[in-house]
């Protein structure tokens, strides 16, 4: 927007000098934080390998009974032994849309939200929205 790129709702917050995924969550992702979360399906969390060998990327799937995360992937390293425990942040979830620049798009209802940051006047003159149709096609016959 403005030239400027956005952030997706993300928690911890989006820190353009932090290293190793921008930021760091000290522990899982805190209880009594995912309580405030009403559907987090959808979102995602990314971390680096527990010895930082690469990262990997979930989809949050959901909550279980006790009120922990529950998400599918983390398929990137052939060494899956786990998250790091600092390096992890986690986006696209609604209740996290707190910080100038940050947007989340609610795909059940087609709606963006967007988080302005002070002085900002709408409509932008340089906002611009990006869709791609396909973003790959293979085509060929098996032999």
């Amino acid at each position: 927007m403005n030239g400027e790129r956005q952030v997706l709702a993300r928690y911890p917050n989006y820190d353009p000098t932090g290293a190793h995924l921008q930021r760091l969550v000290r522990g899982r992702h805190r209880k009594e934080r995912v309580a405030r979360w009403q559907d987090p399906r959808g979102g995602f969390i990314h971390a680096m390998h527990r010895s930082m060998w690469g990262d990997f990327h979930y989809i949050i799937t959901g909550k279980d009974g006790d009120g922990n995360v529950t998400y599918e992937g983390g398929w990137q390293n052939n060494r899956r032994m786990g998250m790091h425990q600092r390096y992890r942040f986690v986006e696209n979830i609604f209740e996290e849309l707190d910080a100038p620049n940050e947007w989340f798009l609610d795909e059940k209802t087609s709606t963006l939200y967007y988080y302005r940051r002070r002085g900002w006047i709408w409509p932008a003159p340089g906002l611009k929205s990006q869709v791609c149709g396909t973003s790959s096609s293979f085509r060929g016959h098996r032999e």
